[in-house]
């Protein structure tokens, strides 16, 4: 890994070593957002391969790369969110105590940086939707005066997080808050906990967790926070599983068990069913109707349709899609609904839906991105029908949001 060269430069915010400072603080303790030409808008993270990103996980037609026209002013309130939250943690005003402290802070380190092109345009579109002056110079020197657009530069940022706390610094890498100049939130608040928070997930996928994260199994990843007032209590979760090469086998779900909030959906994915010879599907679909049987397993799924890889066999797809509602209606599970293309592939969908399952089949449709007209006709054939959005379906017009669309299961 890079964090091995020995003779890579100190972290100053961790132990690791990194040949490339700035993509290690990007990457492991600054928010999202703060690189915003090398983050995935649509997934909300960082990714050092942006554009291989998003051939493995959106369509073409999906927006999730950086564009000032359609980010711009998002970015600049979750850096005034940031900014301020940076301000309260050093018990200082904003802004002018703030430009202190900093100047105060970066007086004392030997520095003579100019800011990159990709940072200039940032900084350009900062000062510009803030009104705040433009900029003078592209050098940050020390012993001057540092504005507020100076912790744009990711060292500077860094180097002033590294005199916070460890839990404070923990916080700001996952704050998210977007704020106007004013100080005025326009969006979901970061708020700080006052203890543990009962919280339930009824959809996330253990097996790619634990890869990623490298833990190897649910004990660690209970939870990530060094304080209380930052730790959560799990008191419901459906671990979704939906590759047959990751189904835990008999040992590995009595081991899951013993964490008592633990329950399990299992499907056959779309795409599996798109890459599967005949005979490893009948082997798959026999192993899911042993799998929903099983202690624990509350719904079916992700199952469904998708037209994201390539060379589609969407028949064969249409054929396991409604083995699955079948197995969903023969033991009165809900089933969890994928589905990735146009319009057209949603309508199949609904079709097939229609064709198998009761009106008060439970259904549950997994990140949801077709159109209204197809969301209100689930909702009039099901009563008992329940969806969530893509994170990109919230970048589309206002007025293609439902005015009423939530509804409940039983």
């Amino acid at each position: 890994m890079v964090e091995a060269d020995p003779k890579a430069p100190q972290c100053l915010l961790c132990p690791l070593k990194a040949r490339h400072p700035a993509r290690h603080a990007l990457d492991k303790h600054l928010p999202w957002y703060f690189s915003p030409q090398t983050a995935c808008w649509g997934c909300s993270m960082q990714e050092r391969r942006l554009e291989y990103h998003g051939k493995e996980h959106h369509t073409a037609d999906e927006r999730f790369m950086w564009d000032e026209d359609e980010y711009g002013e998002s970015w600049v309130q979750l850096m005034n969110g940031l900014l301020r939250e940076l301000a309260v943690l050093n018990n200082v005003e904003y802004p002018d105590g703030l430009m202190k402290h900093v100047s105060e802070i970066m007086a004392d380190v030997k520095t003579n940086r100019n800011f990159t092109e990709q940072e200039l345009s940032l900084v350009r579109l900062f000062n510009r939707l803030n009104d705040y002056p433009a900029l003078q110079g592209k050098k940050l020197k020390s012993k001057s005066v540092y504005s507020l657009h100076s912790l744009i530069h990711w060292k500077v940022l860094v180097i002033v997080i590294s005199k916070l706390q460890p839990d404070q610094q923990h916080w700001l890498k996952t704050f998210e808050e977007y704020k106007s100049e004013a100080g005025i939130s326009l969006g979901p608040l970061a708020i700080k906990l006052s203890g543990p928070i009962s919280i339930a997930d009824s959809h996330f996928h253990l097996d790619t967790l634990l890869v990623r994260t490298g833990c190897s199994g649910f004990h660690e990843l209970s939870d990530f926070g060094t304080r209380e007032y930052y730790k959560t209590c799990m008191m419901f979760m459906v671990a979704n599983f939906c590759f047959p090469s990751s189904w835990p086998n008999s040992s590995q779900r009595t081991e899951l068990r013993k964490t008592p909030s633990v329950h399990f959906s299992f499907g056959i994915h779309p795409r599996t069913v798109n890459s599967s010879s005949p005979s490893n599907l009948h082997r798959h679909l026999t192993d899911l109707e042993y799998l929903v049987k099983s202690s624990r397993t509350v719904a079916i799924g992700e199952c469904g349709l998708d037209t994201s890889d390539r060379n589609v066999n969407l028949s064969k797809q249409i054929e396991y899609l409604e083995k699955q509602l079948q197995l969903a209606v023969t033991n009165s599970l809900p089933v969890v609904i994928h589905c990735r293309g146009n319009d057209a592939l949603h309508l199949t969908l609904l079709t097939s839906l229609v064709n198998c399952c009761q009106k008060e089949q439970k259904i549950h449709w997994h990140c949801f991105t077709s159109s209204q007209e197809i969301l209100f006709n689930s909702f009039r054939t099901f009563h008992q029908f329940s969806f969530w959005h893509h994170p990109l379906y919230f970048w589309q017009p206002l007025s293609k949001y439902p005015r009423n669309y939530k509804r409940k299961w039983n």
